[in-house]
């Protein structure tokens, strides 16, 4: 939701709505994002915050929280949202839902843009049941040849193979995330909880999670907000004044780095990656984490105390304290998924 876009249509479907559009959805209306997508929360100067359906006192979480926050007040049984770093996995967790992040590729993009990010950022959906999610998947999930990333077409139908019987997969719990953090003591419960459904379904449980390499916290979180100062690049030309403060700051940043900064970051990101992804190939085939630190904190809170003018490095490391286990699975491209596991002693959605 931005000022400089309020009244503007767009003219042609994204890749992914063209398919759902196609096999017949029923598309309805647009719902609430924060200005550009670049925040873990639904808060913008346009239309204002968006609630939680659980409770109106707190956020639905960002990018996608109007999507997230309709779905869970029953107005549609899915919709439509982006992940570039939590984008849809964020506002699944807070508001009860499921949130699936698709490989890199699986879901093309376009016909516009085909790369967002240097392929962070996907197409997906958030809905309330699985078999909604497979249903999306079977509909958008395709080939395209013309699309910077894209995947072989699935050979069988995701829905179908919701009925089959897994073989034993290889899993470990980790709490702390590449950026080692400490999640709020009511995820330690629920993280045991899905940990003890997975074993008694036949799965192994690993004493060891992942190794997440050499890269410090600082380093990692710092590489990733390099990508992150780009996101108005993605814009169609715009009056850039109207931005705000946040993402103007974010964008002056980004003016500010030079090439040579740019490029090392994405070189640290792509062995960050390899050392991921060889893991999960070779050791694991599953990783169980918190999707939030926490249950989703109060409408505001992230606004809370920011400088005027606004410091963008201060602003992206507050959303990191909120989503600090999200980020490697748009860095590596690997899939991820939300889903409801409970809730907290307040009786937040976890």
């Amino acid at each position: 939701a931005c000022k400089a876009f309020k009244d503007r249509i767009a003219e042609q479907d994204s890749t992914a709505i063209g398919r759902l559009r196609a096999a017949g959805a029923t598309l309805f209306g647009r719902t609430n994002s924060p200005e550009i997508g670049t925040l873990p929360v639904t808060e913008n100067e346009l239309y204002g915050p968006t609630h939680n359906p659980w409770n109106f006192e707190f956020t639905a979480g960002g990018s996608s929280g109007g999507a997230a926050a309709a779905v869970a007040a029953g107005m549609a049984p899915l919709a439509h949202g982006s992940d570039g770093g939590g984008s849809i996995r964020i506002p699944a967790s807070c508001c009860h839902l499921v949130g699936l992040k698709v490989s890199r590729g699986r879901i093309p993009r376009g016909p516009l843009i085909s790369d967002v990010l240097h392929g962070c950022a996907v197409d997906g959906c958030l809905s309330r049941h699985v078999v909604d999610t497979a249903r999306f998947l079977d509909t958008v999930a395709y080939q395209d040849p013309t699309a910077w990333y894209t995947l072989p077409t699935p050979r069988t139908s995701y829905e179908k193979q919701l009925e089959l019987v897994l073989p034993p997969l290889e899993f470990a719990v980790d709490s702390k995330g590449p950026l080692s953090f400490d999640c709020h003591p009511d995820y330690e419960p629920l993280l045991e909880k899905v940990a003890t459904l997975l074993e008694k379904a036949g799965h192994h449980r690993r004493s060891q999670s992942i190794q997440w390499g050499p890269f410090g916290k600082e380093t990692l979180a710092e590489d990733f907000f390099r990508l992150w100062y780009t996101g108005s690049a993605y814009c169609e030309p715009m009056d850039f004044a109207e931005l705000e403060p946040v993402n103007l700051a974010l964008r002056e940043k980004g003016l500010a780095t030079n090439s040579i900064d740019y490029v090392q970051s994405l070189l640290r990101l792509q062995a960050f990656s390899r050392l991921i992804c060889g893991q999960l190939m070779d050791k694991l085939q599953v990783l169980v984490m918190p999707t939030l630190s926490g249950p989703p904190p109060k409408t505001g809170w992230l606004f809370e105390d920011l400088d005027n003018p606004i410091d963008a490095d201060k602003a992206l490391w507050r959303a990191t304290e909120m989503v600090p286990y999200t980020g490697f699975a748009n860095i590596s491209g690997l899939p991820a998924i939300s889903i409801p596991a409970g809730f907290s002693k307040d009786g937040l959605p976890m």
